[in-house]
């Protein structure tokens, strides 16, 4: 799957509670960045850390071979440094 193709899935964010495109999700991200500038927490941008493994879930679910989820559909086995690779690709195709 191409990066760009990757922005118009979408998932189910716990923190955020709603369904979300992985765009908006990013979109989002980066305003609450601007928002709280140096006050802005990476591991928590939204309330709890662990919030990368929803967009990796979501991608891996669609196709992307770098986890495995288990039967609940949540993070079984993931390659974190593929995982951040394609995610980065993602951010420049916005």
């Amino acid at each position: 799957m191409k990066p760009e193709d990757a922005l118009g899935l979408t998932f189910y964010s716990e923190d955020l509670h709603e369904t979300i495109s992985i765009k908006d999700y990013f979109k989002r991200l980066i305003c609450m960045l601007g928002e709280e500038a140096e006050g802005f927490s990476g591991k928590r941008p939204f309330g709890n850390s662990g919030w990368e493994y929803d967009v990796y879930g979501c991608l891996i679910a669609n196709g992307a071979t770098f986890g495995t989820l288990d039967d609940d559909g949540y993070n079984d086995e993931c390659n974190i440094i593929e995982a951040d690779e394609y995610v980065q690709k993602i951010i420049a195709a916005l």
